[in-house]
């Protein structure tokens, strides 16, 4: 140390090599590692430290000392722990200079902030060995005690630290008694034995620091840098972002402090955070074309429908809709507008949350859309609904028609937003009897033999509310609407008014289960309006087939093409879902 930096040539660090110190470390280091195999009785970290002594103070008996390098050397150890309270009375005065008061305040927190972060990475780190979830609270309150008296009587501050934590757990320590034994062994080993302090030699320390670092590494930084390496581009990224941020870290605290580290650490992860949320909100859009309404309507309306259903969308949105997620939401709407988007849902169902932001540009959204010609309508958003109460309270829903733009859910926000597309077709028949010709079930059956098909059938009304069958009666008959609707629903425990699984409107059949199985019905049907059906009992189409086989026979096939319908139409919609 004495030397300048001119007198290090290559032939003084030659002469000042001690070639056996690493000799000492790497037994350190092994003895270590394979410790607890070689003598189970003794935990690595005792047989390490006195193995490495032994070897380096028998390597020195027998002349080699000269190739060893330095050991801890002297120090000086205040043995007065009343030396605080001695000093105190010269020093009171400083306290009533304001200037003092900083410092301390400033030096506490910093100390306090330090330590807390200690302890709570040692904290995580003994969940990750032990799987118990520690009590953080307590342990940061008996942190800051034990400090406080420590302080006091003129020692310095501690906290639960990595290292200690995971040397403890390798020897066996699974308890709070660990912790007292490990305090009480220092106290001894402090009072009884620090003149043999400066004997220990520093490469068997070295050895050990190097063995507890390796120990302490955290694992799941190894395993993300792996799936960063072995993981396609796409997924990458995410990876990349978190090994970014660690590498960040330890190169922020190699060159400063650790505070810093740590403050610039949580910084970053707030900004990534954010970043993600903003790219996390529109989680899909789903195009009306795969996703239909259960309202289900004759062939006549269908098919048109079906040229249509490219002017309606999806957007499904999840997590919260703040500032960072707004722009992502506002290019979506304005990507599906230019592409000739007529109607476009916002599902709700997933937000759990709005900030005025968020609600300000949902609205701005709105207006936008309809000074284009476009309808914008909001699924799972209901007077009843939280989301909508916090819009409320900032005026945000003033101008939106209810009825009009909010739905309880997705289906009926679809039916609502379908029914849109046929009125603006101009197509909706005037009269819902007179497309009784063209059901599917009636399909390429002849005049003479819908007339003959008639006698077969029989008339039945039901009032608006009223219960066509219920979920387990006999299935006895096939229903043709005529006019009026009708839902099915099914019945579930936590959902008094049940699920709606279909809205049937004219030219539709329902119940035709029972022609194929004659099991009991599998749910209810409940008529919405005044309802006019024609009906096909069992008995009449036996009698239809004995006395009609081709008429019969055509209607069956038309009973399987409209279940194989509905089938793709469902697989259509799971396959998209899933994406």
């Amino acid at each position: 140390l004495e030397t300048t930096n001119s007198d290090w040539t290559f032939s003084v660090i030659l002469k000042n090599v001690r070639p056996l110190s690493p000799v000492v470390a790497t037994v350190s280091f092994l003895l270590m590692w394979k410790g607890n195999k070689i003598i189970p009785q003794v935990p690595a970290a005792v047989l390490s430290f006195f193995g490495g002594t032994v070897l380096y103070y028998i390597l020195q008996w027998i002349g080699l000392g000269e190739s060893l390098g330095h050991t801890l050397g002297k120090f000086s150890i205040n043995d007065n722990p009343l030396l605080v309270w001695q000093a105190m009375p010269d020093t009171l005065w400083l306290l009533g200079e304001k200037s003092i008061w900083y410092i301390i305040l400033a030096g506490a927190l910093t100390i306090a902030f330090l330590e807390t972060v200690d302890d709570l990475l040692s904290a995580l780190s003994w969940q990750n060995l032990t799987l118990v979830r520690p009590n953080t609270n307590r342990e940061i309150m008996s942190l800051g005690v034990g400090n406080t008296i420590s302080g006091l009587l003129g020692g310095i501050s501690g906290s639960g630290f990595l290292s200690r934590s995971n040397v403890s757990y390798d020897a066996g320590g699974r308890s709070w008694r660990a912790t007292l034994s490990c305090s009480l062994f220092v106290l001894l080993f402090g009072a009884g034995f620090s003149p043999l302090i400066p004997y220990i030699p520093k490469a068997v320390i070295a050895g050990m620091v190097v063995m507890i670092g390796i120990g302490i590494f955290d694992r799941w930084s190894l395993d993300l840098f792996k799936a960063a390496i072995i993981n396609p581009l796409r997924r990458k990224r995410r990876f990349l972002a978190n090994l970014m941020l660690i590498a960040a870290v330890m190169l922020i605290t190699l060159i400063f402090k650790l505070i810093i580290a740590a403050v610039i650490g949580i910084a970053l992860s707030i900004l990534i955070f954010v970043v993600e949320m903003s790219r996390g909100a529109v989680r899909r859009v789903i195009s009306g074309e795969s996703l239909h309404s259960k309202t289900n309507r004759s062939l006549a309306l269908t098919e048109i429908l079906n040229r249509h259903r490219h002017q309606i969308a999806i957007i499904d949105l999840e997590g919260t809709i703040f500032f960072a997620s707004a722009d992502h939401i506002s290019d979506t709407v304005e990507q599906l507008i230019n592409r000739g988007t007529k109607i476009i849902i916002i599902n709700m169902k997933r937000v759990n949350r709005i900030d005025s932001t968020g609600g300000r540009v949902l609205q701005q959204l709105y207006r936008h859309a309809k000074n284009e010609g476009v309808q914008i309508i909001f699924s799972y958003l209901t007077p009843d609904d939280d989301n909508f109460s916090f819009l409320k309270d900032l005026d945000l829903v003033q101008n939106m028609d209810p009825d009009k733009t909010m739905f309880p859910d997705t289906d009926r926000a679809l039916e609502y937003a379908e029914n849109i597309i046929l009125q603006q077709q101009q197509k909706t028949p005037a009269h819902p009897e007179d497309e009784i010709s063209t059901p599917a079930i009636l399909k390429d059956l002849n005049d003479n033999q819908l007339k003959i098909l008639l006698k077969y059938l029989e008339y039945r009304e039901f009032k608006m509310g009223e219960m066509v069958f219920a979920q387990g009666d006999p299935g006895d008959c096939i229903y043709l609407i005529v006019t009026g609707r009708a839902d099915v629903i099914l019945n579930v425990a936590d959902m008094p008014l049940g699920k709606r699984l279909q809205r049937l409107e004219p030219g539709t059949i329902f119940g035709e289960m029972a022609l194929l199985d004659g099991q009991p019905r599998s749910a209810n049907v409940v008529a919405t309006d005044n309802l006019r059906c024609q009906a096909l009992t069992i008995e009449k189409f036996r009698k239809l087939i004995a006395e009609q086989p081709a008429i019969s026979m055509q209607i069956m096939i038309n009973i399987a093409r409209i279940v194989a319908d509905r089938m793709r139409g469902a697989h259509k919609t799971i396959f998209e879902l899933e994406q």
